[in-house]
């Protein structure tokens, strides 16, 4: 499989008859991981998921911010709700 990864650098995975996945580059593999086993496994995560939409949001309000003349922006709130359904699985 390959992806876009960061600054559009391509992210190349493969299948590794070892152990299942092979990070040839751009992924954390603990990161990754992680991921694998939440997904096949049901095991809880160390990630919140929204963090990273937070972190996330708050570089492209800057950005934005910075695109016109450095105005203030908020950075939206994500709903409980719907917060509280992605933080369910954090360890």
């Amino acid at each position: 499989m390959i992806g876009v990864g960061g600054r559009g650098a391509l992210v190349h995975c493969a299948q590794d008859p070892a152990d299942g996945v092979r990070l040839a580059a751009g992924a954390d593999p603990s990161i990754v991981r992680e991921f694998l086993d939440y997904i096949r496994h049901g095991a809880k995560i160390t990630t919140s998921a929204v963090a990273a939409r937070y972190s996330v949001a708050a570089g492209c309000m800057a950005t934005h911010s910075l695109r016109n003349g450095g105005i203030p922006v908020e950075v939206p709130r994500l709903l409980e709700k719907l917060a509280g359904y992605f933080d369910a699985d954090v360890a």
